[in-house]
């Protein structure tokens, strides 16, 4: 029986959200004082007694937030002090008790590193054991300059000043988050690439800008929104 300790065994009673006294109950009082404590000792005692040829229990004298020293049950069973009342000479004690740990301490892994061994045990290799990982690229963050691009101008609508053509460049280099490890060709492409996506949507969508009522609004605000423009 492993966790014999206050806390997991008894385990901490759950509070009713809404406590009826007993005086307004149907069922009146109860037998006994504290019913959650008699359950929890009906499950040691059946715990307990399925041992055929060992018992082992496991507890602790250690005290946390959720836990503290080892149950009122060992107690009531052994008496105050639990090693020197139970009669060991019959025992196999030796054949169950741990093994020393080994000071070494055991790697922790990752979803995504467990995945880099399933597709590649040389990535994995890499990535993992000799921390080798391949940098972010800037055409990676590509979407979410362009996404701040597009609020930039939906913010700039929402002030009354509707962005012109030659407003994008502006606010694409305004806006634009530079990434590691990029080189000034590759981000002068990236940037002019945004600028003409921006450049589409504003020739498709810019007669209908003045419409735009909210940009990166939360969700329940819009809902909101719907629910009173209904009314």
């Amino acid at each position: 029986m492993g966790s014999l300790v206050n806390g997991r065994l008894p385990i901490c009673p759950r509070t009713e959200p809404f406590e009826i006294p007993y005086h307004l109950r149907a069922s009146g009082w109860p037998e006994v004082e504290d019913h959650h404590l008699v359950d929890e000792r009906k499950l040691f005692y059946v715990a307990a007694t399925r041992a055929r040829d060992l018992l082992i229990i496991g507890t602790s004298d250690a005290k946390s937030k959720f836990v503290e020293g080892p149950s009122v049950f060992l107690e009531e069973m052994f008496g105050k002090n639990h090693m020197d009342d139970p009669d060991f000479t019959q025992t196999y004690i030796e054949n169950a008790e741990s093994k020393p740990r080994s000071n070494t301490i055991m790697s922790r892994n990752s979803f995504s590193q467990l995945s880099y061994f399933l597709e590649c045990p040389m990535r994995y290799k890499y990535a993992v054991v000799y921390n080798l990982h391949i940098p972010w690229r800037e055409a990676m963050g590509f979407g979410d300059n362009v996404h701040k691009v597009m609020e930039a101008i939906h913010n700039q609508t929402l002030q009354g000043r509707l962005p012109t053509e030659e407003d994008i460049p502006w606010i694409v280099a305004e806006n634009w988050i530079n990434r590691n490890f990029v080189r000034p060709d590759e981000k002068k492409e990236l940037m002019s690439a945004a600028t003409n996506q921006i450049r589409r949507y504003l020739e498709d969508h810019g007669s209908s800008l003045s419409s735009v009522i909210g940009a990166e609004t939360a969700f329940r605000s819009i809902w909101m929104a719907i629910q009173s423009l209904g009314k």
